[in-house]
């Protein structure tokens, strides 16, 4: 699964890396299954606000969070094909780019 949000460089935005740090202990726990993070979590989440540094578009990640994530980890046997899902919500300036979180969980390139 790749997962890219609108950069919110100059308006207000969540901070790009703790977003990408959650999404990556999100995914980890939803392959293992360890319940190491709830949908509950996931739903009472707080991410720091940004503005005039990376950020994420705040719209994109909560309703990634709240349609994605949170069904992810309520149950995860629903979403057998984790490894193989697309999910892309727009696609950042190439100036933007950085490797998505399962490229940099799993190596190599986007």
């Amino acid at each position: 699964m790749e997962i890219r949000f609108t950069s919110a460089r100059f308006g207000p935005g969540y901070d790009a890396q703790e977003v990408d740090d959650f999404i990556d202990r999100c995914e980890r726990a939803a392959r293992s299954g360890d319940g190491s993070i709830t949908a509950q979590e996931v739903t009472e989440k707080r991410f720091t606000p940004t503005r005039f540094r990376e950020g994420y578009d705040m719209d994109e990640v909560d309703r990634f969070l709240d349609d994605v994530l949170v069904p992810l980890l309520d149950d995860p046997t629903q979403h057998p094909a984790l490894p193989q899902q697309h999910v892309t919500a727009s696609v950042p300036h190439p100036a933007e780019r950085r490797p998505g979180f399962f490229a940099r969980l799993f190596g190599g390139d986007r």
